[in-house]
Formats: structure tokens, sequence, C-alpha cells
């Protein structure tokens, strides 16, 4: 089954695991690693926690694995991330990646 729903604490780990493991796959292939870190930081458990409470923090669920996440918060809308395959074939609704 798929769904997207609002998150809440309880997702922070999730989340962050999904965010680290897209930056740490994608980034590398188009970035230096300097960037890639700057951004591992941005998205620390810390931060998505923050942005929990202070914002509204979405994510993709597929058969029970988070596989999209992105937030809205103030006048910022980010951590837009989808894993890129699921057991080795494209998810739906991937992003068009060149």
């Amino acid at each position: 089954m798929e769904q997207i729903r609002i998150c809440d604490k309880r997702d922070t780990g999730l989340i962050t695991e999904l965010i680290h493991k897209t930056i740490l796959t994608c980034y590398p292939e188009i970035y230096p690693p300097e960037v890639a870190a700057f951004f591992i930081n941005y998205h620390s458990a810390d931060q998505v926690s923050k942005r929990l409470t202070k914002g509204i923090m979405l994510v993709h669920e597929s058969d029970g694995m988070f596989t999209g996440t992105g937030f809205l918060q103030d006048d910022e809308m980010g951590g837009c991330m989808f894993i890129r395959t699921i057991n080795g074939k494209e998810s739906e609704g991937d992003l068009p990646y060149d």
C-alpha cells in the first residue's frame, strides 16, 4: 500500500536515514564531498526534529518503507528526497534524474 502522510516525532530517525541515504547516494555524482557533508549536517536528526515541530513534514510510504519525504517551514520548502530504486526496480513517482 502506498500513502503520503504528515510525519510526527516518532518518524525522525527513519526520515533522517532516508535523507542521508539519498544524499550519500546521489550527491557524489554531482557535487564535491564538502557539499554532501554540508547537507548531511543541514538535514541532521536534530534539524529534522525541529522541522517537525515548526512546519509540516510529509513522508511517502510504500509497503511500510519510507520512500520519499519533504518539508514546508515558514517560507521554505525543502528536504525533498526520494529513493531512486526499490528492490532493484524504479519506484513509482521517481523524479527524473539525469
